[in-house]
């Protein structure tokens, strides 16, 4: 918990990178051994930046992450795979991965994390730091409404759930999760009906103090 909140207090996310993107890195290598020891030094200068510049996108909170977990002694595993927050995400599922978070081994059980998405968040094109913990040892199953690995095994829950059909769930934010508020249906992200039909939603553990609104595209408010 300690390197997470250091690294989410410290480390603000370079937002000029994720604009313009990352220049890809190419190598050859000559045996698996070979590569792995080139890949090691990749990441080991992704983490050097990262302390250095004291900026990063995804990639350089979860190397950083995993290389510190290790001196720690703890286990640690970098996954690659996708998040999605904006309702534009849902039913348009990237070609290739968007996010890197962590998952980490404590008393024989793992445990997931995102130290970027606790750092803060993006507001247009500019980062809002904003210290967040619920993304430390975050539940699976609420953890899996908003992030996708690419090997399913470490979404760490019974689900069979596809990228086709993750990106064709509703979006969720933290603020659902804090509230217990549970979603019974509809549980697609997009919704057809006909004119002159209703569209019914079906909620439990709604908060007395809770006020839900609804909005059309293009209403201000």
């Amino acid at each position: 918990r300690a390197l997470f909140t250091w690294l989410c207090l410290n480390i603000r996310y370079d937002m000029e990178s994720y604009v313009n993107g990352q220049t890809e890195i190419g190598f050859s290598y000559t045996s698996k051994a070979d590569f792995n020891r080139k890949m090691q030094a990749i990441n080991n200068s992704i983490v050097n930046k990262t302390l250095k510049s004291r900026k990063a996108v995804c990639e350089g909170y979860a190397q950083t992450f995993k290389q510190v977990s290790e001196y720690l002694g703890i286990p640690c595993k970098l996954i690659g795979g996708y998040a999605k927050g904006e309702v534009s995400d849902i039913n348009n599922p990237p070609k290739d991965e968007n996010h890197a978070w962590n998952a980490v081994k404590i008393d024989n059980k793992w445990y997931l994390i995102d130290a970027t998405w606790g750092a803060g968040h993006t507001n247009g094109r500019r980062w809002v730091a904003q210290f967040d913990d619920f993304y430390f040892f975050t539940n699976p199953d609420e953890f899996s409404l908003t992030h996708y690995p690419t090997e399913k095994e470490w979404l760490l829950t019974e689900t069979s759930l596809t990228k086709k059909q993750f990106y064709s769930k509703p979006i969720y934010k933290k603020s659902f999760f804090l509230n217990r508020l549970k979603l019974i249906s509809p549980k697609s992200g997009t919704i057809e009906v006909s004119t002159n039909n209703d569209i019914t939603f079906l909620m439990s553990k709604i908060p007395e103090n809770i006020h839900l609104y609804y909005v059309f595209r293009g209403d201000k408010y």
